[in-house]
C-alpha cells in the first residue's frame, strides 16, 4: 500500500480508502462499501482505464466527501462521483 493510503487511513474523519496498483484494488474501509460503487471501480480497472490511484472518503459536516490522489486519471473522476452520489446512502448498510 503506498505511504499517501496509509497517512488518509489513520487521519481523523478518515472513512475508507481505494488503493488501486498495478490493475489491483485493496479496499480499506471502516463500514461496507456501496456494491454499485465497487463496481463501478472494478469495471474501470477490468477495461484497463484505471490501473493505478487511490479513492477516499473524508467526513465533513456529516457527509463524506470524495478525494482523489495525484495519479488517478482526472476523466475518470467525475463519473464515479456521480455514481458515489447516487449511492453513497447505503455506505455502511447490510
Amino acid at each position: 500500500m503506498k505511504l499517501s493510503s496509509l497517512i488518509r487511513r489513520y487521519v481523523a474523519g478518515s472513512e475508507f480508502v481505494i488503493e488501486i496498483t498495478n490493475s489491483e484494488i485493496v479496499v480499506s474501509s471502516q463500514s461496507r462499501m456501496p456494491r454499485d460503487f465497487i463496481a463501478a471501480v472494478t469495471e474501470k480497472v477490468n477495461a484497463g482505464e484505471l490501473v493505478t490511484g487511490s479513492i477516499y472518503a473524508m467526513k465533513q459536516n456529516n457527509n463524506l466527501t470524495l478525494g482523489f490522489s495525484a495519479d488517478f486519471p482526472t476523466r475518470l473522476r467525475q463519473p464515479l462521483l456521480n455514481i458515489w452520489h447516487i449511492n453513497k446512502s447505503k455506505y455502511g448498510h447490510s
